[in-house]
């Protein structure tokens, strides 16, 4: 795609509306927007690698159901950040701590 933006100064024309007529005209060709679209731009998987990591996850599924049939999967990890060993025990304002 090629595509060019040609502006002539005018004689009366200062720089600065020179590079603002340039800019609009740059954008209305849409060449900034395509750039910009194909900036992450990623490639189909084909047909044999979607298939295959499909079975690989069906597989892994299948694997981890076992594992919890026969009860050994390790412990998860409480999520939820820290808990502090004082957040278990709970005091009233009328205890008086020594």
């Amino acid at each position: 795609m090629m595509t060019h933006v040609n502006v002539t100064a005018n004689p009366t024309e200062n720089g600065t509306n020179l590079i603002r007529r340039f800019t609009k005209q740059v954008r209305g060709t849409g060449i900034v927007m395509t750039v910009k679209g194909r900036r992450y731009y990623t490639r189909e998987n084909s047909t044999y690698k979607a298939r295959n990591k499909a079975l690989r996850r069906l597989e892994n599924i299948k694997k981890y159901e076992h594992m919890a049939k026969m009860g050994k999967l390790p412990e998860r990890p409480i999520r939820g950040g820290y808990t502090s060993p004082t957040s278990t025990q709970t005091t009233t304002n009328n205890e008086k701590k020594d």
